[in-house]
Protein backbone atom coordinates (compact mmCIF):
# COMPACT_ATOMS: atom_id res chain seq x y z
CA UNK A 1 0.00 0.00 0.00
CA UNK A 2 1.25 3.50 -0.81
CA UNK A 3 2.14 5.95 1.93
CA UNK A 4 0.43 9.37 1.97
CA UNK A 5 2.51 11.93 0.08
CA UNK A 6 3.44 15.51 0.88
CA UNK A 7 0.35 16.49 -1.12
CA UNK A 8 -1.91 15.28 1.70
CA UNK A 9 -3.66 17.91 3.79
CA UNK A 10 -6.14 18.34 6.61
CA UNK A 11 -7.72 21.64 7.60
CA UNK A 12 -9.85 22.80 10.51
CA UNK A 13 -11.28 26.31 10.64
CA UNK A 14 -13.67 28.45 12.68
CA UNK A 15 -15.31 31.69 11.56
CA UNK A 16 -17.64 34.06 13.38
CA UNK A 17 -19.15 36.82 11.25
CA UNK A 18 -22.32 38.59 10.19
CA UNK A 19 -24.03 39.51 6.94
CA UNK A 20 -26.68 42.00 5.93
CA UNK A 21 -29.78 40.25 4.61
CA UNK A 22 -32.49 41.68 2.35
CA UNK A 23 -35.37 40.14 4.35
CA UNK A 24 -34.07 40.98 7.84
CA UNK A 25 -31.53 43.33 9.38
CA UNK A 26 -28.60 40.99 10.04
CA UNK A 27 -27.54 37.33 10.05
CA UNK A 28 -24.95 36.33 12.65
CA UNK A 29 -23.22 33.03 12.04
CA UNK A 30 -20.59 30.68 13.45
CA UNK A 31 -18.96 28.15 11.13
CA UNK A 32 -16.73 25.17 11.88
CA UNK A 33 -15.23 23.37 8.87
CA UNK A 34 -13.07 20.25 8.55
CA UNK A 35 -11.49 19.25 5.20
CA UNK A 36 -8.95 16.73 4.04
CA UNK A 37 -7.40 15.08 1.01
CA UNK A 38 -4.82 12.28 0.85
CA UNK A 39 -2.87 11.44 -2.30
CA UNK A 40 -2.24 7.70 -2.50
CA UNK A 41 -0.44 6.94 -5.76
CA UNK A 42 -2.80 7.95 -8.59
CA UNK A 43 -5.82 8.28 -6.30
CA UNK A 44 -6.85 11.11 -3.97
CA UNK A 45 -9.83 10.59 -1.67
CA UNK A 46 -11.16 13.80 -0.09
CA UNK A 47 -13.75 14.77 2.49
CA UNK A 48 -15.31 17.83 4.04
CA UNK A 49 -17.73 18.66 6.84
CA UNK A 50 -19.25 22.05 7.66
CA UNK A 51 -21.44 23.00 10.61
CA UNK A 52 -22.90 26.50 10.64
CA UNK A 53 -25.31 28.11 13.09
CA UNK A 54 -27.20 31.18 11.89
CA UNK A 55 -29.19 33.71 13.93
CA UNK A 56 -31.47 36.01 11.90
CA UNK A 57 -32.45 39.26 13.69
CA UNK A 58 -34.69 42.13 12.65
CA UNK A 59 -38.04 42.05 10.84
CA UNK A 60 -37.61 38.28 10.67
CA UNK A 61 -36.20 36.29 13.57
CA UNK A 62 -35.18 32.65 13.37
CA UNK A 63 -32.31 30.28 14.21
CA UNK A 64 -30.91 27.83 11.65
CA UNK A 65 -28.36 25.02 11.67
CA UNK A 66 -26.66 24.05 8.41
CA UNK A 67 -24.85 20.68 8.04
CA UNK A 68 -22.87 19.86 4.89
CA UNK A 69 -20.86 16.70 4.19
CA UNK A 70 -18.85 16.09 1.01
CA UNK A 71 -16.69 13.24 -0.26
CA UNK A 72 -14.84 12.63 -3.49
CA UNK A 73 -12.34 10.40 -5.21
CA UNK A 74 -9.93 11.86 -7.78
CA UNK A 75 -7.91 9.74 -10.21
CA UNK A 76 -4.79 11.31 -11.73
CA UNK A 77 -4.42 9.86 -15.23
CA UNK A 78 -1.25 11.94 -15.59
CA UNK A 79 0.31 15.04 -14.01
CA UNK A 80 -1.78 17.11 -16.45
CA UNK A 81 -5.21 15.48 -16.19
CA UNK A 82 -7.52 14.05 -13.55
CA UNK A 83 -11.09 12.85 -13.10
CA UNK A 84 -13.09 13.27 -9.88
CA UNK A 85 -16.34 11.63 -8.80
CA UNK A 86 -17.97 13.02 -5.69
CA UNK A 87 -21.08 13.86 -3.75
CA UNK A 88 -22.33 16.25 -1.10
CA UNK A 89 -25.30 16.29 1.24
CA UNK A 90 -26.65 19.43 2.86
CA UNK A 91 -29.34 19.83 5.53
CA UNK A 92 -30.89 23.00 6.94
CA UNK A 93 -32.78 22.75 10.22
CA UNK A 94 -34.63 25.86 11.37
CA UNK A 95 -36.97 27.27 13.96
CA UNK A 96 -39.12 28.09 10.87
CA UNK A 97 -40.00 24.68 9.37
CA UNK A 98 -40.95 26.25 6.01
CA UNK A 99 -37.24 26.78 5.17
CA UNK A 100 -35.95 23.34 6.23
CA UNK A 101 -34.54 21.05 3.53
CA UNK A 102 -32.19 18.18 2.67
CA UNK A 103 -30.26 18.28 -0.59
CA UNK A 104 -28.03 15.63 -2.19
CA UNK A 105 -25.86 16.18 -5.24
CA UNK A 106 -23.32 14.15 -7.21
CA UNK A 107 -20.70 15.43 -9.61
CA UNK A 108 -18.15 14.21 -12.14
CA UNK A 109 -15.35 16.55 -13.22
CA UNK A 110 -12.44 16.31 -15.63
CA UNK A 111 -9.46 18.64 -15.20
CA UNK A 112 -6.75 19.25 -17.75
CA UNK A 113 -3.80 21.51 -16.89
CA UNK A 114 -1.31 22.73 -19.46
Amino acid sequence: MSKPSEQSNVGLSYRKDFLDAFFTNVVKYDTVQLTGAFRLGSFEPSFGYLLRTEQYSGDLSRDDILNRFSAGLRYYASEASSIELGMWWQERASSDVSVEYDDISTFLTYDFVY
